[in-house]
């Protein structure tokens, strides 16, 4: 993996359309954090190489990895009907079929289902559990609750005490009611009526335990080194997350990528104004985390002619 053309490709996201571009690579034995743009449209102050930024769907690699500790501990199994856990929930969809996205239940935008039996009863799936792949936030989100009912405490403190404090991620935060990013940031945008509008303040409880972490490069590096390594999770769960299922390309909470450098598994996330990606090496030797933030498609299409140039060559 190389470094010296990254500059140069950040600065085509950025003016394709992106306020920010956040990176950090590490491999060879060196470390490099770059950034391009601005951290806020219309001023002159540059992006921060250590900027916080929310991590949307990536959430659900902390969330999974918590699941699969308490499957290695024997506090629940892969094969549990979700019913066994949230009343009244289906009892053909199991813990499997939400960590594989193999679940059928669709996606939900708007807040996240409560346990109240009437709410877990009137969701209903778009195909039968187990046959189709199909990513959907409210399984992730039914996950979270999932973890606060065989431990008896709120998902987001089973998360900081089992991968946050572990790992000292001092820049991770678990979603709370609070819309500000504390830290240094770059402001997210949302193009509205042909312009972009600063979204950066949202309340991510919503999305939950699906995508309403925030962290940054440097952290997601390190927890997903700490994850790939066999830090976090015994050999046979771990193997678990990295097995593909159904459409090949998700195993039990990581998306597995084929690159120039070759397998790369990790996870990508998106929410209001923020993108985010994070892949590596099966060994971790190889790491890319980088965080954007589009406010104009060109950007993602100039992410992805990156990836297969620089950050990967």
């Amino acid at each position: 993996m190389t470094t010296a053309p990254l500059q140069p490709e950040l600065d085509r996201i950025v003016a394709a359309g992106a306020g920010a571009v956040i990176v950090e690579v590490r491999g060879d034995g060196r470390t490099t954090r770059l950034a391009s743009g601005v951290i806020e449209l219309g001023r002159p102050r540059r992006a921060p190489v250590n900027g916080r930024f929310r991590i949307g769907g990536v959430t659900e690699a902390f969330t999974a990895t918590v699941v699969l500790q308490l499957v290695a501990e024997g506090r629940l199994r892969l094969d549990d009907p979700l019913g066994a856990h949230l009343r009244n929930a289906a009892a053909d969809i199991t813990v499997r079929h939400l960590l594989g996205h193999t679940s059928g239940l669709p996606e939900h935008t708007g807040p996240a289902p409560r346990r109240r039996a009437r709410d877990l009863a009137d969701l209903t799936v778009l195909f039968a559990p187990g046959t189709r792949y199909a990513p959907s936030g409210t399984g992730y989100r039914l996950l979270g609750m999932v973890i606060e009912e065989v431990t008896g405490r709120p998902y987001t403190r089973e998360i900081t005490d089992r991968i946050i404090k572990p790992l000292k991620l001092t820049a991770t935060r678990t979603p709370t009611s609070s819309t500000a990013i504390n830290g240094p940031h770059a402001h997210g945008y949302l193009m509205t009526g042909g312009r972009p509008r600063d979204v950066t303040r949202l309340d991510p409880t919503a999305a939950g335990a699906a995508g309403g972490m925030m962290s940054t490069t440097a952290d997601l590096n390190t927890f997903f080194h700490a994850l790939l390594t066999g830090g976090l999770l015994p050999p046979a769960e771990l193997t678990l997350m990295k097995t593909p299922g159904i459409g090949g390309a998700y195993g039990l909470g990581l998306e597995i990528a084929d690159t120039p450098c070759g397998t790369a598994y990790g996870h990508r996330g998106a929410i209001l104004g923020y993108s985010t990606l994070s892949f590596h090496s099966a060994d971790a030797d190889r790491q890319l985390s980088l965080s954007m933030t589009p406010y104009d498609d060109a950007a993602h299409a100039a992410l992805r002619a990156a990836l297969t140039t620089g950050f990967w060559s």
